[in-house]
């Protein structure tokens, strides 16, 4: 750690440079806040786990958004030579904005405040990159893991009805929007963070992302619940920026049930699948989910 810290000394010019905590120190990506001479910054270390290709389409996410005229996402710090990152130790290295603020938390109007927010991230239509979603892949692997469960005609039939999302709007998503995901700054502004996957790609994909995923939960063995209140704050917030019709509300639910397919895991016969319950439960109560679109 004192190596990186001295050559990211060097490289970005600090007078001096000090770790205040370690914030993830996950396997792909290590995630630092640090205090130098000009303010604390999130130090972020890529390893070689993380692919190239990842990472600069990482780095091209925020130097995309940066220049937007809403502020939605932290500022890369460029070094003393104007470039946004460095190699160091065989690891992608860059430094951003610290974001002073409080993580969004399950309440009501922080939901709100998150479609909002998603709803103007997803106004962004020029954004050329592709995100890490493989819409085609992800439906052919869906056919190959539930091929021996016993519910397997009806679940290919609900793969079998999914939408060419291709054919719809598409604009630039994040890919994984929950609260842990967003702050709100001292300025009562909301910044999104952690754009791994982010991209270019379909805007009803990414929306139906937590109708799902964040809002239908196990209550305890065999209690599943859908958060009715929470999710229909999230989506008046992003109806209150970006208009829904009944056509745009069914694309946001296929979109739900896209997700929880690519997230279950393969089938084994004797074992438990809770993603599997989760699914179905959306399915018998798909009015219900639609109703807060």
């Amino acid at each position: 750690m004192d190596n990186l810290l001295n050559q990211v000394y060097k490289i970005w010019g600090f007078k001096k440079v000090e770790l205040i905590k370690a914030i993830r120190s996950g396997i792909s990506k290590k995630i630092y806040l640090i205090e130098t001479n000009e303010g604390k910054f999130i130090l972020m270390g890529f390893g070689p786990t993380y692919s190239e290709e990842s990472f600069l389409r990482y780095i091209s996410v925020l130097e995309y958004l940066e220049n937007k005229p809403v502020k939605l996402a932290p500022k890369i710090l460029m070094d003393k030579e104007g470039n946004s990152y460095a190699k160091i130790d065989n690891k992608f290295i860059c430094i951003m904005e610290y974001i002073d603020g409080r993580t969004l938390g399950e309440e009501l109007e922080d939901e709100y405040r998150l479609g909002e927010t998603i709803a103007l991230l997803h106004s962004f239509d020029d954004f050329q990159i592709e995100s890490d979603i493989r819409i085609n892949d992800t439906i052919e692997e869906a056919y190959k893991k539930f091929y021996e469960c016993p519910y397997k005609s009806k679940l290919y039939k609900i793969i079998d009805v999914l939408p060419n999302f291709y054919d719809y709007r598409q604009g630039f998503i994040h890919t994984d929007i929950a609260p842990h995901n967003a702050i709100i700054n001292k300025n009562n502004k909301v910044i999104l963070i952690d754009f791994d996957g982010a991209g270019k790609g379909s805007i009803y994909i990414d929306a139906g992302f937590p109708l799902i995923t964040q809002f239908v939960r196990f209550h305890g063995p065999g209690d599943l619940r859908f958060n009715y209140e929470n999710a229909k704050a999230f989506y008046s917030g992003y109806s209150s920026i970006t208009k829904l019709e009944t056509k745009d509300k069914q694309l946001i639910y296929a979109g739900a049930v896209f997700w929880q397919l690519a997230h279950m895991p393969s089938y084994q016969p004797g074992t438990e699948n809770n993603m599997l319950d989760i699914l179905k439960f959306a399915i018998a109560n798909r009015d219900e989910l639609i109703s807060v679109l």
